[in-house]
C-alpha cells in the first residue's frame, strides 16, 4: 500500500501564491473602477472556495482513514483538523470583509481591513501547509493507496463548476506552472482524457490570460 501524493505540493504552492498575492491586487484597485474591484474580489473569494473543499476532501476522505491505520500518529492528524478549524474562522472573516469591501461607498478604506484580513489568512495558510507538507504527507505516501488518494484529489476538485469555470480552468493552469516536466506528465496522466486535452491545450494559457484580466491588463 503505497501512493505518490506528489500533487499536493503542487496545489498548496498555488495556495500560497494567489493568497500572498492578494493584498497587492487589492490595493491596485484604483478608485472608480467597480468592474476590476470584483473581479479582484470573485478572484479572492474562488481561490478561498478552492481552499476549503481542498480541506473539506481531506477531513471527510483523508483524515478518519489514516487515523484508523496508524493511530500512534494521532496528534498529528488531530493537529491537522484544528488548523484547518482555525483557516476555516479566518477565511470566514475575509468574506465578510470581500463583502464590506465590494458594497462600501469608499472602498479604499474598507481595503485596509481586508489586506489585513488576507494576510492574516495566509500567514495561518502558510504555518499549515507547511505543517501538512512535512509531518502528513510522508504518512500519507506510505499508509494511502492510489485509488484512495484520486478519490481524495476529485474532491478536492469538486469547486470547479459552470460559475467559476474561469478561474478552474486558469486554477490547472497555475498548478501546471508550478510543475516540473516530470509532474506536469504525471499531473496529466491522473486526469480523465477530456480534461487532459483541454488542460494541454487550454490551461495555461487560460491562466495567464486570467492574471492580466486580473491585473487590468487584458491580453488579446
Amino acid at each position: 500500500m503505497a501512493t505518490d501524493a506528489f500533487e499536493m505540493s503542487l496545489v498548496h504552492t498555488v495556495f500560497r501564491c494567489q493568497l500572498n498575492s492578494a493584498p497587492r491586487l487589492i490595493c491596485d484597485v484604483r478608485p472608480g473602477r467597480p468592474r476590476q474591484l470584483n473581479r479582484v474580489a470573485d478572484h479572492i473569494a474562488n481561490v478561498m472556495s478552492a481552499l476549503h473543499h481542498h480541506h473539506l476532501a481531506e477531513d471527510e476522505l483523508l483524515w478518519p482513514v489514516l487515523r484508523d491505520r496508524i493511530p500512534q500518529r494521532a496528534k498529528d492528524i488531530q493537529q491537522m483538523e484544528t488548523e484547518h478549524e482555525l483557516i476555516a474562522t479566518s477565511a470566514t472573516k475575509v468574506q465578510l470583509l470581500l463583502a464590506d469591501w465590494v458594497a462600501a461607498a469608499d472602498p479604499t478604506n474598507a481595503a485596509h481591513g481586508l489586506v489585513r484580513g488576507v494576510r492574516e489568512l495566509a500567514d495561518l495558510v502558510d504555518a499549515h501547509l507547511a505543517n501538512e507538507e512535512q509531518q502528513v504527507l510522508p504518512l500519507i505516501n506510505e499508509n494511502i493507496t492510489d485509488d484512495e488518494w484520486r478519490a481524495v484529489t476529485e474532491r478536492g476538485g469538486s469547486f470547479i463548476g459552470p460559475r467559476n469555470m474561469r478561474f478552474g480552468i486558469a486554477f490547472v493552469g497555475m498548478v501546471l506552472e508550478a510543475c516540473t516536466a516530470d509532474e506536469r506528465r504525471r499531473f496529466l496522466a491522473g486526469m480523465p482524457p477530456p480534461q487532459r486535452l483541454l488542460a494541454r491545450l487550454f490551461a495555461r494559457r487560460a491562466s495567464a490570460s486570467y492574471h492580466a484580466r486580473l491585473a487590468g491588463t487584458p491580453r488579446g
